[in-house]
């Protein structure tokens, strides 16, 4: 029996993570949606080891910390995987820097890089209720690769390098403790957040790369912690 927490869980690739897991009728699953009719949409598929909590990740700190203070009920053994997949692509994200809404490099940084501060400054505190490690992966992509660029990501690279960075932060911190951080690419996935990228990439499905995180996180180990790894377990450089 093992307990995972999922935020972003409604569509693309958080649904297919959650109800891969969800599966196992012995595994508690905890998913965050952003508003109350896709709270509903999740509802109604009929699991009874899910529970949903409603949290927009553009909301405040203070709402997160309030939408969390259920967790300990509902894992009170702690968790044993933690994805943070909430985000969005940009409009416009191959365009050139010049060509990029400066509201898109607001809206993006606000959404993944600031919405996933505040989801791990509220959760940490509720980790250490208990002295289980826990796995904690941060949803990345290889756009925010820095040493090895070789396209324009704009906004959206620029938001995940700066989620790479906090999630090697917080690993290094809490490493002693035995807590795994990583930051996970997983793969160019064909959901509605990529249209713009079809016919350019070869786009896999939500389930084949949620099945293969899966596979990553059964074995991730305490000397991958703050190591940038690929959906196919391979790692990626900076």
């Amino acid at each position: 029996m093992s307990t995972y927490l999922i935020t972003g869980a409604n569509r693309g690739i958080g649904l297919a993570l959650f109800k891969q897991v969800a599966a196992k009728s012995e595994n508690t699953v905890i998913v965050t949606v952003r508003d109350e009719t896709k709270a509903e949409q999740i509802k109604k598929l009929g699991y009874k080891n899910v529970h949903v909590i409603v949290i927009d990740i553009g909301d405040t700190l203070e709402a997160f910390e309030a939408a969390f203070k259920s967790l300990p009920e509902l894992a009170p053994n702690g968790f044993d995987a933690v994805i943070h997949n909430a985000g969005v692509l940009s409009e416009g994200t191959m365009s050139k820097f010049g060509d990029h809404k400066l509201s898109e490099f607001q809206r993006v940084w606000d959404i993944n890089f600031l919405g996933a501060v505040k989801f791990l400054r509220s959760i940490l505190p509720i980790l250490d209720l208990n002295n289980k490690p826990v796995k904690v992966l941060t949803v990345s992509s290889s756009g925010g690769t820095i040493s090895e660029m070789v396209f324009a990501c704009n906004s959206y690279g620029a938001s995940k390098a700066a989620l790479n960075y906090i999630t090697k932060e917080i690993a290094l911190e809490r490493k002693e403790r035995g807590d795994i951080f990583v930051p996970i690419h997983p793969g160019v996935v064909d959901t509605d957040m990529t249209t713009e990228l079809k016919g350019k990439y070869h786009l896999i499905s939500a389930e084949e790369s949620a099945a293969k995180v899966w596979e990553l996180v059964d074995k991730l180990t305490l000397e991958d912690s703050g190591k940038f790894w690929s959906y196919d377990g391979s790692e990626l450089p900076y």
